[in-house]
């Protein structure tokens, strides 16, 4: 029993000290889960307050992605946290007019991304939304 405990001890240890050690970014894409998540292809949506959507996680191989204007007939306004964060295949991210924002953190160590279009009414880029790029 006392073996089990300390077993049980040290993996929460290392569990917590790998947490700290983790690059910034990794507890976005951690904390994307979302119960409330619908997923059509590539794309998990997540629907807002204000009833539209917002593409929380990319979930593909392609390395030209174009982020879809609807989702169920409505607006997909937003990229969000950690969206496409330390996607290495990812090149190119074409997203619609519909877009108003990009979240924190949402192409963190997307390495490889080459270039994207962002639409006329973009209004906010969030925090490091393109860290360690």
């Amino acid at each position: 029993m006392k073996r089990q405990i300390i077993s049980s001890a040290l993996a929460l240890s290392l569990v917590f000290t790998g947490a700290a050690a983790m690059p910034e970014g990794v507890c976005s894409i951690i904390s994307n889960i979302n119960a409330d998540a619908v997923i059509q292809g590539d794309f998990e949506f997540k629907k807002l307050d204000d009833g539209t959507y917002e593409l929380s996680s990319y979930l593909g191989k392609s390395k030209n992605v174009t982020v879809p204007a609807l989702y169920d007939n409505t607006k997909v306004t937003g990229i969000g946290e950690g969206c496409f964060s330390f996607n290495e295949t990812i090149r190119r991210v074409y997203l619609p007019s519909t877009i108003r924002y990009i979240d924190h953190h949402a192409f963190d160590y997307s390495k490889n991304l080459e270039g994207i279009t962002l639409p006329d009414g973009l209004e906010r880029i969030g925090y490091c939304a393109f860290f360690g790029i």
